[in-house]
């Protein structure tokens, strides 16, 4: 289990190729990537639709999001990630439900469909998942008496929420997690949880700055760098808050903690 999880071997639509006779299995498969991208694109609809975002808008943000260089990139080499990117949305809603009081049941069952997914995924949408939470609690009740004591009660609640989510998943994700821990290229990392070696960083950088066909990275870059300028051109509390969250995810590039 440890070794067919790190590709996805719980993953449920993966399980569908079980019922499919064996002549037609490379069709399965290429039909399940465009699947995977399709829910991904139905998924972030409905979140963004959650916040009152017209309908045009919320399909054309949805085109852009299931079609993006990413997607496009593990559609053809590995669709297991975009997995991330269908259960992601998902997760946020969940989290959205329990801010405003509802029942978030929609918040471990997308995280245990991501869990079953594999380890990594889940670790790195983890940490998305802890600064969105802070960021959209801050920004639901900006001065809101007695605070601090929701901010905590909220929290412990959507931790035992999200936990109860991994631990559905936990026949799977417990067996892969101590197969990694303790195979030999768990200690094949350059660097520690806080800098990359050199070598990394310089690799890295030419990786964003040239495009290559098995490289994306440098169009989403750029796409990024352009979508930041034009968002933070006028000085206003908004356009702030684009630059920080593009300062973001820059260190989330630059430090190995963030993968």
């Amino acid at each position: 289990i440890s070794s067919l999880n790190y590709y996805g071997f719980a993953d449920p639509l993966y399980l569908i190729t079980a019922l499919i006779p064996r002549p037609g299995m490379e069709f399965a498969f290429v039909s399940l990537a465009f699947l995977r991208a399709y829910l991904s694109g139905i998924f972030f609809y409905r979140y963004i639709r959650w916040f009152g975002v017209r309908r045009g808008n919320a399909l054309l943000g949805a085109a852009s999001y299931a079609l993006c260089g990413f997607a496009m990139f593990s559609l053809s080499v590995h669709q297991i990630f975009l997995n991330v990117m269908m259960y992601l949305p998902l997760i946020l809603l969940g989290f959205e439900h329990l801010l405003k009081g509802r029942r978030p049941v929609l918040m471990p069952v997308a995280t245990a469909l991501l869990a079953f997914s594999g380890y990594y995924m889940l670790y790195m949408t983890s940490i998305f998942v802890v600064v969105y939470a802070t960021f959209r609690f801050f920004r639901e009740y900006p001065h809101r008496k007695g605070r601090a004591a929701l901010f905590f009660r909220l929290f412990i609640t959507a931790a035992g929420f999200y936990t109860l989510g991994v631990a559905l998943a936990g026949t799977t994700l417990l067996p892969s997690v101590w197969g990694y821990l303790h195979k030999a290229t768990s200690q094949m990392f350059e660097g520690n949880l806080l800098i990359y070696s050199a070598r990394k960083y310089a690799t890295e950088l030419s990786k964003l700055l040239f495009l290559n066909n098995e490289n994306p990275r440098a169009v989403a870059i750029w796409a990024f760098a352009a979508a930041v300028l034009m968002v933070t051109r006028r000085r206003t509390r908004r356009r702030y808050a684009a630059g920080a969250a593009a300062i973001f995810a820059l260190l989330c590039l630059v430090i190995p903690f963030f993968g």
